[in-house]
């Protein structure tokens, strides 16, 4: 019973009693409240409140802290807020409806067993948590923190016979849907989410929704901008859902902006962190910063089971955006951090998490990765006359079926996917991005790692179609750095960082003997004007994991996909005051490119149509190619001392065919160099301009650009392809794919280049362009793998290389212009496709092992220099290529064992071709007003190709263009 009463001094009390309880629990919970007396004069404001509206009891929570506690006590429902029960008759409550109002640590809890014919919500509170069994017409539960529901509690719109247990009974209606959102969601061992129907009635769905979300720009004073990032979790233990759909996903969204165009009276009142780095440069620093992360994962553990009449969803979402722009003196350093990680797991081991969908079952980690770091050199100039942007990046996203987990679907799709966009830049005055009338050196960093990994070492059925898929995609990856030097740099913790980094790197190149070393003999590259130093690392993964086991009706394909749309660029510009400046621009950089795809070791797959296991590798050009027009065939019909005249003059048409060839590039260069966004991927350009009474501006040019990009496909050792039923309409395909296309330029004036200065008494320039790639694609079968198809099994690889290399060197002066120009380019290709001469392969028609490589390169490099008196030029250009195309069946690793076979209905075919077409070109000229002297060029191509292959055809070809004035 319930009494309110009032004492003899006029105060009101009230007073419950408990009669006697029933049951055990009932027992516990009338000793806890047997007795409860409380002097309601002394809370002043009842804060939870609980009323039944019609047949809703709603539960009102108004201030923090405020908890509320649901049970049932005999036949009625109880509501405790910590200090007061509240009961109200069972019969009388069809829905529950608990209600904060967002406010810190307000809680709900749903205790003991509770059964209502409508729905039981729960909103606006912070946590969340079911610890009893309720049985419910619908769910809707959501917290602002977390959400629990507790090991061994129940949630079922299940409509069943009184006193059924919900998870074996049969349905006596349809059954509504259950939903659960919060940040974090926690599901314990041995709970039931239960929301399926069988005797002909409906099911509800299941929905689990983590979400979270920051959104923050940078104001003075604001509190927590460094450390409050978003990260949203779901966890399920051994426990059970069922239902129409059942969908788990989570969504992590944070985005941090910084516009800093004032400086801060203290240090302290600005965005400021302490930064430390040791990836590519080991230092500490303090740094206007904006840091960002987001964290999303699915956590499917050991012992849980899935069941849904239709489709079952797993998704994990992270983005992360960071941007900060710096245009105030401040500290000298512009720091930019962006961290998505998205996982998605399925937990194995001996009684590992099981999932079986009437549909679809669709699993997929996406993380999204923006970030945007600007420092425009302020306009007094930054400490010690240089200013630095890092930009740090890392996303990660991980899609994992561990070993002894299993899925059961129609169809089965499995993926992580990245996707990125990359941009650190530094800008002095005097450049068409800048607004700045601030001068010094700029250095830009760029720190970025992508990695996309799909595993499926469990088990998966599928009466469709099977995808596992891994892409990492860098959509824009720009770093650039703009300078405007008038006095040297002064040395602090990070410049000697960056001086120390450039004094170890290798830039000495090896040419037929010859060392070639853009700093002179015995020097270091130093920081004079810009530098852009970038390390990315770019990868995708996807695999049927070792002793994985996968079946299809129909097609499996295992593909993975990474890209990088690289584009860098350093321009510097010395002068504009009466001392000598010197301004140089350095670009150092190395790209790693990667696509992985396989069935591992010992592991099944059997697919009633095609099993395609696929890599694609690429490194896209920015811009359209230019593909010169050339054709070096011709009829020699002299004989004797005839040929002689014959082949001299075959040498001056293939000169003038090669200049005929070459005129449009200027034509195809010129709309690219007039669009900052479109000129290719990597440009460096350092000039000296002076005022009218200045002495000397001395600027030059280096560029080291290192890109490698592989592309592997493969069967491992020991694999199991196909060993049970065949179709005419199955096939094998292993298939690796690389391209690497870019356009590289320096020393040549562009919409990057200085539109600020003038002509002053003397200019000196030079160039370096050092670009060396390693392109690779490799698709094989291993040793011991047993592969059968009923059509087709075919190994396929093939690489693709295009390069446009071109290398000016020249000044402006009214009185001496010098110019150098240097372009010396190493490529790597090398396709490979094989099946070793250890597995055991039979096909019902053909099988087909081919290699293919395709190239077309062109380094060209010249100079001009317009003087009033004199002007000196001299260029070369170096191809040192190396193509390596390998088509075969029979032991191309070397190991020995116990011998295969191959076996084909029809043909077998290996064959190989390599179609090589280099050019090196040099130009060297000078222009003047008085005399031309001094000018030279050399052009020099080192290639090798090969074609080989064990059993078929091949075929290598080479067009080698060399040019010298």
């Amino acid at each position: 019973m319930s009494l309110n009463r009032r004492d003899q001094s006029g105060m009101r009390w009230r007073y419950k009693a408990t009669k006697k309880a029933r049951t055990a629990s009932q027992h516990r919970r009338a000793r806890r409240r047997a007795l409860t007396i409380e002097l309601l004069e002394y809370r002043t404001l009842l804060t939870v409140t609980a009323t039944l509206n019609g047949n809703v009891l709603d539960i009102t929570l108004d201030a923090s802290n405020d908890s509320a506690i649901v049970s049932q006590v005999s036949s009625n429902i109880d509501v405790f807020d910590g200090t007061m029960h509240t009961e109200f008759a069972a019969s009388a409550v069809q829905s529950i409806d608990a209600q904060g109002n967002d406010l810190a640590n307000q809680s709900v809890a749903l205790d003991s067993a509770i059964t209502l014919s409508s729905a039981l919500m729960v909103s606006h509170v912070t946590t969340a948590t079911v610890t009893g069994n309720y049985t419910v017409g619908s769910a809707n539960l959501t917290a602002d923190g977390t959400l629990t529901i507790a090991p061994g509690a129940i949630v079922s719109s299940r409509q069943i016979a009184a006193g059924g247990d919900p998870l074996t009974a049969h349905s006596t209606g349809d059954s509504g849907d259950l939903t659960f959102t919060a940040p974090a969601i926690t599901v314990g061992d041995n709970a039931e989410l239960l929301a399926n129907a069988d005797s002909g009635f409906t099911s509800g769905d299941v929905a689990l929704t983590g979400t979270n979300s920051v959104n923050l720009t940078w104001i003075l004073g604001l509190a927590n901008f460094a450390t409050l990032n978003a990260n949203s979790s779901i966890a399920m233990g051994a426990a059970t859902i069922r239902g129409n759909d059942v969908s788990i996903t989570t969504d992590a969204d944070t985005s941090k902006t910084v516009d800093l165009t004032v400086t801060p009276s203290n240090p302290d009142l600005g965005p400021l962190q302490n930064i430390i780095e040791n990836a590519i440069l080991p230092f500490q620093v303090s740094a206007a910063a904006s840091t960002s992360s987001a964290d999303s994962s699915i956590m499917i553990g050991s012992g849980s089971q899935i069941t849904a009449d239709d489709d079952v969803t797993l998704t994990a979402d992270a983005t992360s955006d960071s941007q900060i722009t710096t245009s105030a003196e401040y500290l000298g350093v512009t720091y930019g951090s962006s961290e998505p990680t998205a996982s998605v797991t399925l937990a194995g081991g001996p009684s590992g998490a099981s999932v079986r969908a009437g549909g679809d079952f669709n699993m997929q980690a996406a993380a999204n990765n923006t970030l945007a770091v600007t420092t425009i050199v302020p306009n007094g100039g930054d400490s010690g006359n240089v200013s630095f942007a890092y930009g740090h990046a890392r996303t990660n996203s991980t899609a994992n079926l561990e070993s002894g987990s299993t899925v059961t679907a129609a169809n089965a799709s499995i993926g992580a996917v990245n996707t990125n966009s990359f941009s650190t830049q530094a800008i002095a005055s005097g450049f068409n991005q800048s607004s700045s009338t601030g001068v010094g050196a700029t250095i830009s960093i760029g720190d970025y790692q992508s990695s996309a990994t799909t595993d499926a070492s469990g088990s998966i059925t599928a009466t469709g179609n099977v995808g596992i898929a891994a892409s990492s995609v860098n959509t824009s990856d720009i770093t650039r750095s703009f300078a405007s030097v008038l006095n040297p740099t002064v040395g602090s913790s990070l410049l000697s960082a960056v001086q120390n980094y450039l004094a170890g790197f290798p830039f000495p190149t090896s040419f037929d003997g010859s060392t070639i070393d853009p700093a002179g003999a015995g020097q270091n590259v130093l920081v004079g004007g810009a530098v852009v130093i970038v390390a990315s690392q770019n990868s995708a993964n996807a695999s049927v994991g070792a002793g994985g086991l996968v079946s299809a009706t129909g097609d499996v394909t295992v593909s993975s996909e990474a890209e990088d749309n690289i584009s860098i660029s350093a321009t510097a510009s010395a002068g504009a005051a009466n001392v000598t400046s010197v301004g140089g621009a350095v670009a150092v950089s190395n790209y790693t490119n990667e696509a992985s795809s396989f069935i591992g070791n010992a592991a099944t797959v059997n697919a009633g149509g095609l099993l395609h296991v696929v890599s694609d590798a690429n490194v896209p050009n920015q811009t359209a190619p230019f593909v010169p027009a050339l054709d070096l065939s011709h009829t020699d019909s002299a004989t004797g001392t005839g040929r002689i005249a014959e082949q001299y003059a075959d040498g001056g048409a293939v000169g003038s065919d090669v200049q005929s060839a070459l005129a449009p590039i200027a034509a195809y260069l010129n709309p690219l160099l007039n669009n900052p966004n479109g000129i290719g991927t990597s440009f460096v350009d350092g000039g000296g301009t002076v005022t009218a009474n200045g002495t000397a501006g001395v600027g030059g040019a280096v560029n080291f650009l290192s890109v490698t990009n592989t592309s592997s496909a493969y069967i491992a050792p020991g694999a199991q392809v196909n060993q049970g039923a065949s179709s005419t309409t199955q096939d094998v395909n292993v298939e690796a794919t690389s391209e690497l296309d870019t356009l590289d330029l320096a020393g040549i004036p562009s919409a990057l280049g200085f539109t600020g200065g003038g002509g002053g008494s003397t200019g000196v320039g030079g160039s370096f362009d050092l670009v060396s790639y390693t392109n690779s694609a490799q698709a094989y079968i291993d040793d011991t793998a047993k592969v059968s198809a009923g059509h087709d099994i075919t190994v396929d690889s093939q690489t693709t290389n295009y390069l446009l290399n071109v290398v000016q060197a020249g000044a402006a002066a009214q009185s001496v212009g010098v110019e150098g120009a240097i372009g010396f380019v190493r490529i790597k290709n090398q396709s490979l496709a094989y099946i070793e001469d250890e597995a055991v392969i039979n096909a019902d028609n053909d099988v087909n092992v081919s290699a293919t490589n395709q190239a077309l390169d062109i380094n060209v490099s010249g100079g001009l220099a317009e003087g009033d008196v004199v002007g000196v030029g001299a260029s070369a250009s170096f191809n040192d290529i190396s193509d390596t195309t390998v088509a075969e069946i029979g032991d191309f690793n070397g190991l020995t064992g116990a011998p295969g076979s191959v076996v084909a209905g029809n043909n077998v075919d290996v064959s190989s071709q390599s179609t090589e077409t280099a050019w090196a070109i040099s130009v060297a000229g000078a222009g003047a007003a008085g005399v031309a002297s001094g000018s030279g060029g050399v052009s020099s191509t080192r290639a090798t190709a090969t074609a080989t292959e064990s059993q078929g055809t091949s075929a290598s070809t080479w067009s080698q263009t060399t040019q010298r004035p």
